[in-house]
């Protein structure tokens, strides 16, 4: 008789691994759409609401603090409810907040509309990343990259079709109302299909963090996650808008260097499976390391926008590895914990998201956005540093 309480065997009686494979993808795709009409528009809400560069990151801290608290309940929620029902509740508040952006006409309106967004990044975020990972782990294939290649593919169409919609004419407010329309239909897609089990057992609601960071090689792995979101953070947030406010480059030209970076995103983490296959996990990161710390270091240093646009493709190519990575390896050494290093996880990452933005946005008030952007080579001889204390770390 099934135990009382057990959603775990209730849940592999009807999922399937092929849609529920397209599911998960589904929602990082609508993450990168999101994510590359966001990185596009930023630029545009700024001149029409009038903010300084400091004001609008300090405003980012909205959605991050959002973010953490919706990630701090993530696992206890999600035990009692099921991956799914997070995912969709993400869903409707990331769908209302895009509307909330559109409408947005002042600087109390816009950190309202962040905040719906954070809450609902977080818990979307957290319930597909522990999709990821069960899913992995349950039909013994490692599809990581694939997911993450899925959202930077989306981004490089999100980016793409709002810089075309931007030079054709249409508003950003508009631009923001597609993408709601986006997660709607994500939404009712989540309505039908099921999302791989946990593992882990229903009754255990109160999931104990303490397993995942008693770990010295998962420990560290995080901290390579950490620096990597700050770098996503600094690339998806000021990336355009250093672009055209430091050297001068047109709307157009803005939302091209965006796509370039997440189409670059998307070849590295394609190329990167058969390189963590073939050599393993530390020497993925450490090239990941490098390839940020050249091509931050090269972007600071641009005078021209094709120049700055190079840059931002290396930087792409290098981060484009890191997250899947370091999950694919810390979920190896946790394999019946996926809960926990989801939460843990999420929660390092809401915080880089958190403090990223702001610090860029007011050294760039008190200085420049050059000088901010320094961030992106000491970020990624970070990274170098941590992949390079030791093989055992990072072994697959």
């Amino acid at each position: 008789m099934r135990a009382k309480g057990s959603r775990t065997t209730v849940a592999a009686e009807h999922w399937r691994p092929g849609p529920a494979f397209g599911l998960i993808l589904s929602h990082f795709a609508l993450f990168g759409i999101i994510a590359g009409v966001r990185g596009v528009v930023w630029a545009e809400m700024v001149d029409a609401l009038r903010i300084g560069s400091g004001a609008f990151g300090t405003a980012q801290l909205a959605a991050s603090f959002a973010s953490i608290a919706a990630v701090v309940l993530y696992a206890r929620v999600a035990a009692r409810t099921g991956t799914r029902s997070i995912a969709l509740v993400g869903l409707a508040l990331i769908t209302a907040s895009m509307l909330g952006l559109a409408g947005a006409g002042s600087l109390a309106t816009l950190i309202v509309a962040l905040a719906i967004l954070g809450a609902g990044t977080g818990l979307l975020d957290g319930a597909m990343i522990q999709g990821s990972v069960d899913w992995e782990r349950l039909a013994r294939r490692a599809r990581m990259n694939v997911m993450h290649a899925g959202f930077s593919i989306a981004a490089v169409v999100g980016a793409i079709g709002a810089g075309i919609g931007l030079a054709a004419g249409a508003s950003y407010n508009a631009l923001l109302v597609g993408a709601a329309g986006f997660s709607l239909l994500t939404f009712v897609a989540t309505l039908f299909i099921a999302y791989p089990p946990t593992g882990e057992s229903a009754r255990e609601e109160r999931g104990d963090w303490r397993v995942v960071l008693a770990s010295g090689a998962v420990r560290t792995l995080i901290g390579i996650i950490l620096f990597g979101i700050v770098v996503e953070s600094v690339a998806f947030i000021w990336a355009v808008i250093y672009l055209r406010e430091e050297l001068g480059a047109s709307a157009a030209a803005g939302g091209a260097s965006f796509a370039l970076f997440n189409a670059t995103m998307f070849a590295g983490r394609l190329a990167n499976t058969p390189l963590v296959a073939r050599s393993g996990p530390r020497v993925s990161l450490l090239a990941s390391g490098i390839g940020i710390g050249a091509g931050g270091l090269l972007l600071v240093v641009a005078g021209s926008v094709p120049l700055a646009m190079a840059a931002l493709a290396l930087v792409g190519l290098g981060v484009a590895g890191i997250f899947p990575t370091v999950m694919s390896a810390a979920a190896a050494r946790l394999p019946d914990r996926s809960r926990e290093l989801t939460a843990v996880v999420m929660i390092v990452t809401y915080l880089a998201f958190m403090v990223t933005p702001p610090a860029i946005g007011w050294v760039a008030e008190l200085s420049s956005l050059r000088i901010a952007m320094i961030l992106l080579p000491v970020s990624g001889g970070a990274i170098v540093w941590l992949a390079a204390r030791g093989r055992e770390m990072t072994q697959a």
